[in-house]
């Protein structure tokens, strides 16, 4: 009987240890289960803070599952017709939209939602994704409106406008604009705020096809991000660190880009397909367009190269391009692909599609172009004349006071005069 229970026992024993890897990998799960953890959460500011809050929520459950949850929690806050809760949970749909790339469906969930019954947390929020939204969509006149609106409300001090000369075409100008708005406000030891600005730099360059200069300025970038991720004297949250690694993602794209810019495509192979994995790997579940650009980059580099089979891989991807831009490139690679395996029809329909695309931008585009470029310099031309009139009036206020300074010494100077003149007085 003793050695039966003693069998048991050990069996028991046996059992425990082969399933508690297992357990213990499950109660690991739960716990970095933000899926889970956001669901487990009861109030809907919570749930709102925590959704915001939370850098690379989509690692375990895609966006799609948030989504169909967040319409749950909708449906149940009509019902019981709880407006704050409709207000958090739409913004967040909104959020989700965004992160998958329908910028149309996020920006009219987001229009939804009256500006006046949301605090200054929710509204700055609210009025970021709408300016990331008309930025996506090309409408850079709502943008500016957005961009107004966040100075009416104190969130910021004076609007910049440097991005939307870029994506106008007027890739000097904004550069010039960005490195004088921004330059100045950099610490000498924050290296992250350094590599974002010679990126930025770099981008302005490269996209003036100036690809030398533009590598010499992405290489400064690399090396600050690199010394702020190994920074250890500086705490970081799990935020910080996600958007470190995700900056060296996008610098080492931008360096492909330009060797691809340079002909060199051996050399811009590695620096594409690193930046392509990274992103991946820390912006899972959200599209991006930085991963179908480098896609597309890598693909020429491969068709350039003559490895038809590796370009056909990067062409191939479902995320499929958004931006009118990455279309006609995609088109133009396509093209360029049936022509080298000669297939010539298949490769004069590519182009012909780019002919279509082109005339369409020529018709419809050009002219608002012409006008939201006017909105955006009559805007920055008030924006300044309004900071001169502020300077103008910080300058009189100054002066009023040194004026002010100077009587007070003179006062206090003839004071001593007759002080000491007293003092004489009493001493003859």
């Amino acid at each position: 009987m003793k050695k039966l229970i003693g069998i048991n026992f050990t069996t028991l024993f046996i059992c425990y240890l082969a399933f508690s890897p297992v357990l213990a990998q499950d109660t690991i799960s739960d716990e970095n289960d933000l899926f889970r953890k956001f669901q487990n959460v009861e109030k809907s500011l919570d749930r709102f803070e925590f959704f915001f809050e939370t850098p690379n929520r989509y690692i375990e459950n895609s966006a799609y599952d948030w989504q169909q949850t967040v319409n749950r929690y909708i449906n149940t806050a009509q019902k019981v017709k709880d407006t704050l809760a409709i207000r958090h949970y739409k913004l967040i749909q909104a959020q989700i939209s965004y992160d998958i790339g329908n910028y149309f469906k996020s920006l009219a969930l987001a229009k939804e939602l009256n500006k006046e019954e949301l605090n200054i947390t929710t509204k700055t929020i609210l009025l970021d994704l709408m300016d990331q939204n008309y930025a996506q969509l090309a409408m850079y006149s709502e943008q500016i409106y957005i961009r107004k609106e966040k100075k009416k409300l104190g969130i910021v001090k004076n609007p910049t406008f440097y991005d939307i000369y870029s994506n106008l075409g007027l890739h000097r100008k904004a550069m010039r604009e960005y490195i004088e708005q921004v330059q100045k406000d950099i610490g000498d030891k924050d290296y992250f705020a350094k590599a974002e600005f010679y990126n930025n730099v770099g981008t302005y360059l490269r996209l003036d096809k100036s690809a030398p200069t533009a590598l010499i300025n992405y290489k400064k970038a690399k090396g600050f991000v690199e010394v702020y991720l190994n920074d250890i004297t500086k705490k970081k949250s799990e935020n910080d660190i996600i958007n470190g690694y995700l900056l060296k993602a996008v610098v080492e794209g931008n360096i492909g880009k330009c060797y691809v810019l340079l002909k060199e495509y051996r050399s811009a192979i590695p620096y594409l397909d690193s930046s392509i994995t990274k992103i991946k790997e820390y912006k899972i579940g959200m599209f991006s367009s930085e991963i179908v650009e480098n896609s597309l980059e890598i693909a020429e580099c491969y068709l350039q190269l003559g490895d038809y089979e590796k370009a056909t891989d990067y062409l191939s991807d479902d995320s499929g391009p958004r931006k009118t831009v990455s279309i006609l490139k995609k088109n133009r690679l396509l093209a360029l692909y049936y022509d080298k395996t000669k297939n010539y029809e298949v490769a004069l329909q590519y182009l012909k599609r780019n002919i279509r695309i082109r005339d369409s931008i020529n018709i419809n585009e050009s002219e608002l172009r012409k006008q939201q470029l006017a909105t955006v310099m009559s805007e920055e031309m008030a924006n300044t004349k309004t900071m001169m009139e502020e300077q103008k009036l910080a300058l009189e206020q100054q002066r009023n006071e040194m004026q002010a300074q100077d009587e007070k010494i003179h006062l206090v100077f003839i004071s001593l005069v007759f002080t000491l003149l007293g003092f004489a007085g009493l001493v003859y």
